[in-house]
């Protein structure tokens, strides 16, 4: 009845009840679901995890140190003569394009550089003498490598991208595609989120190993009472459900004598919890980033 009255309200009202973003999804949760990460991870999988306000921060920091770096244009010989030469790379440098300064374009390749380990720029030729050229970043995760290419041939076709108009391909010297690390069996590196997003996927692996045992555990000691009844039995029972568990409290009971026998897990870290600090390392490792500065000591 009550999945009947939502629908039609849902379908009655204007505007709906509930709108999701382009960026969200409807979810539901079943108690007996995982949370689990596909081991192989997709571009905005390693998207999204760059969003958590801990990454997010390693980013940022890795991202104002190299924007705020300067830097000196020289020539092999000596500058002499090449001052207009070196004043239009300096032009071109510093604004890079009819949007960016120099610092939010830097900003904008290195964050693809450290989520998805590549950084691009199409090169889109000017008439203006003191501007030749401008770079406009694209997002490397739509970049496609031809192969084979003509190595040999500087005007060969190397790169494609899926536009709205269809396929557009791209030389190297309209496109320029700069990577972290390099393999020689793929174009693309390890990068600093790639690193972190296999420690996340196995830090779920242990919660749900740590769900699956606080549900489903059994107890790792047995309580043996010597000489009592079945009555005195079901009494001890009755205190210690009523009494003690869930109370944090120590368990008393009648003796000639005092004994202590261990009856839980004392171990620190028994439900995993500790990985959250350890997941704040990972990262801090993954980014060569001292882990104070992430804001957790």
């Amino acid at each position: 009845m009550f999945k009947k009255i939502r629908k039609y309200l849902l379908e009655k009202l204007s505007p709906p009840v509930a709108k999701l973003l382009p960026t969200q999804r409807w979810m539901t949760v079943n108690k007996e679901q995982k949370i689990t990460l596909p081991k192989n991870p997709e571009a905005h999988h390693l998207r999204n995890l760059s969003r958590d306000p801990i990454v997010r921060r390693a980013i940022t920091i890795v991202q104002n140190a190299l924007a705020r770096q300067d830097y000196v244009i020289d020539v092999i010989g000596g500058r002499g003569k090449m001052t207009k030469q070196i004043q239009i790379v300096k032009n071109i440098i510093e604004h890079p394009n009819v949007v960016d300064t120099r610092k939010s374009f830097i900003k904008r390749m290195l964050d693809d550089s450290m989520v998805l380990d590549a950084m691009c720029c199409e090169v889109a030729r000017c008439d203006d003498a003191n501007h030749p050229i401008y770079l406009y970043p694209v997002d490397s995760s739509t970049i496609q490598h031809l192969v084979p290419v003509d190595y040999s041939n500087p005007n060969a076709l190397r790169y494609a991208q899926q536009q709205s108009d269809g396929m557009k391909y791209f030389t190297a010297n309209e496109l320029a595609y700069v990577q972290r690390d390099y393999f020689t069996y793929q174009p693309y590196g390890l990068s600093p989120v790639r690193i972190a997003y296999d420690y996340v996927h196995y830090y779920l692996e242990a919660m749900d190993s740590a769900n699956a045992r606080a549900t489903n555990g059994t107890a790792g000691f047995l309580v043996d009472l010597e000489d009592v009844s079945q009555e005195e039995r079901e009494q001890f029972i009755e205190y210690f459900a009523n009494e003690i568990e869930g109370t944090g409290k120590i368990p008393i009971v009648n003796g000639t004598k005092v004994s202590t026998h261990q009856i839980r897990n004392v171990i620190d870290d028994s439900s995993y919890l500790q990985w959250q600090e350890r997941l704040t390392r990972i990262i801090s490792v993954a980014f060569g980033i001292p882990v104070e500065k992430l804001g957790i000591v």
